[in-house]
Order: structure tokens, then C-alpha cells, then sequence
């Protein structure tokens, strides 16, 4: 069966697996303890997609060191102690992804999120085996909106970056995705615009896995 890209990337958060409850829970916990009050949702949102100490420093710009890794601590911890019942697949996605494995298309991910929870959650829905590549936010000193990561999942599979695509949720996907040179393509979740997704550079923008699962058949 053919295949319309040589490779195809993806985002974890918000794009494989649905982590906005988790997100949102340890934001939460983390600002409470710390600072005794909790931002709303649309401010604690605006900055999914990046790496941990870049969105809580956004939220937090005048900490002293000691007090941020404090912040970040206090995160970390609850994030942990909730994974396993506060995260879910997005819907449709496993199938996508069978699917494009039954095809010998070669499949990574790429994620600000730290090794340790990006791999957590993936074992935790039995889907590692689709991905022999993880780019995470420990892998490169540059970090998404620019192309480091996507670039590095790139020559991890041995693929050039005309030919592949990269699938995310937020515009620092699309951005990093289009500086690498990758097609892009936006999914919308429960956080950013299919407005912002375009904005960024999204050459397309589904509402779902099924709408994906259209324009990838090479038929």
C-alpha cells in the first residue's frame, strides 16, 4: 500500500493524548500553593505547548530561583500523582495510528513534555510500539517554536524534512514543524483556534482523528 508521506511526526499533549484535565489540575495545585490564588483557565492555557519551566516562568516572572523551583515542584508532583486518572487518548487517534503502521509509514513523536511523563503516558495506553522515535523537551537546548525538535525526530528516523509531516495542536507545533521544513498539519483540541492554528502556519486544520484519517488515504 502506498503512503503519502515518507514520515509522519506528531505532538503529544493535546494531539495523541488528551492532557488538558491534567494540565490544568497541576497549574492549578502549583499556583495555590504558591501564590494562594489561581489564574483563569484562558491565561493558564496560553502557554500548552511549551516546556515546563518556560510556561510556569511566563506565569511567574518575578520568582527568586528558589521559590520557582519550588513552583515547579509543586507541579511536578501533582502532575505525577494524577496522570493515570486525569489522562485520556484523544478520540479516533489509536486508529490512525494502526493504520499508518499497517502502511510501514515510520512515526515519532515530538514533545516539549519531559521523557519521563511523555513515555509514561504512552505506555500507559499501549502505544510505544508505533513510536520508535521520542523527541523530548531534554533532547535539544532549542525548543519549539523553532526547529530543533522537529529537526532532531527528523534524523532520528532518517527522513528529509520535504516529505514528512508533522501533526500538533498548538501554533508552536506549526511554527516549529514549518521551520524544519515539514508539511503541517493542525488538530483541534479544547485549547488553541483553528484561527491561531492557521495563523501559525497550519497547511490544513481537522476537528478529529477520522477527518486526518481522509486526507492521509492515499486513495
Amino acid at each position: 500500500m502506498s503512503r503519502p508521506f515518507s514520515a509522519v511526526l506528531f505532538d503529544l499533549d493535546g494531539t495523541i493524548l488528551d492532557t488538558t484535565a491534567l494540565i490544568l489540575s497541576s497549574l492549578r495545585h502549583a499556583t495555590q500553593a504558591v501564590f494562594g490564588t489561581v489564574p483563569e483557565d484562558e491565561v493558564l492555557i496560553q502557554n500548552f505547548g511549551r516546556p515546563l519551566e518556560e510556561s510556569l516562568r511566563a506565569l511567574a516572572p518575578n520568582l527568586e530561583p528558589v521559590q520557582f523551583n519550588q513552583f515547579c515542584q509543586q507541579y511536578l508532583d501533582h502532575n505525577r500523582e494524577a496522570h493515570d486518572r486525569l489522562v485520556a487518548l484523544v478520540p479516533g487517534v489509536e486508529a490512525q495510528l494502526a493504520r499508518l503502521a499497517d502502511q510501514g509509514t515510520p512515526m515519532a513523536i515530538v514533545t516539549s513534555k519531559r521523557r519521563d511523563m511523555a513515555r509514561r503516558g504512552l505506555d500507559f495506553f499501549n502505544l510505544t510500539r508505533y513510536f520508535p522515535v521520542v523527541v523530548a523537551g531534554e533532547d535539544t537546548e532549542g525548543h519549539k517554536p523553532g526547529p530543533e525538535p522537529v529537526a532532531l525526530g527528523l534524523s532520528r528516523l532518517g527522513v528529509y524534512a520535504h516529505s514528512a509531516l508533522y501533526i500538533g495542536d498548538s501554533p508552536y507545533d506549526m511554527q516549529s514543524g514549518r521551520a524544519a521544513g515539514c508539511r503541517v498539519w493542525g488538530i483541534l483540541h479544547n485549547t488553541f483556534s483553528e484561527a491561531a492554528l492557521e495563523e501559525a502556519g497550519a497547511e490544513r486544520v481537522a476537528h478529529g482523528w477520522e477527518e486526518i484519517g481522509r486526507w492521509l488515504d492515499p486513495d
